[in-house]
C-alpha cells in the first residue's frame, strides 16, 4: 500500500485505482474488520475498494462491505455452502447479496432516494 500512496502522491499514477483486501489469513490480512477498516481508512481517495473473504467469512464480509458501500465479491470458489451447510453456487449467492443490499438501510433504493 505504501509503495501505491507515493506513486499516487508525486503524481506518478493518475488513473483509476482498483484496490482489493483480501481477509483470508495465512499470508493475508485475516478476516478482521479493524484489519479491513484500516485498508479502507489507507485507501487513496477516489480508489475503488473491493472486500474479499472465503468460506463463512465471505456473507459476514460482503454484508459490511455493502454496508460501507464498498464492491463485494463472491462465487463458488469463496464459499461452497451457505451459513446452514447446504451446497450453494455462484447464482445463489449473487441472489443473497441483492437481497442483503435491498434489505439493508444504507443501500437500499428508498434510503437513495431520501439521500
Amino acid at each position: 500500500m505504501e509503495t501505491v500512496e507515493r506513486l499516487v502522491r508525486r503524481g506518478h499514477y493518475k488513473g483509476p485505482l482498483n484496490l482489493t483486501w483480501v481477509g483470508i489469513g495465512g499470508g493475508f490480512d485475516g478476516p478482521n474488520p479493524a484489519n479491513f477498516m484500516e485498508f479502507i481508512r489507507r485507501a487513496p481517495d477516489g480508489s475503488t475498494v473491493t472486500l474479499e473473504s472465503v468460506m463463512g467469512n465471505v456473507l459476514p464480509i460482503n454484508t459490511i462491505a455493502i454496508a460501507l458501500g464498498m464492491h463485494c465479491r463472491c462465487g463458488i470458489e469463496d464459499a461452497i455452502y451457505d451459513p446452514h451447510g447446504n451446497k450453494m453456487g455462484s447464482i445463489a449467492q449473487i441472489e443473497q447479496l441483492v437481497r442483503i443490499s435491498n434489505e439493508l438501510p444504507a443501500t437500499s433504493p428508498a434510503a437513495r432516494k431520501r439521500a
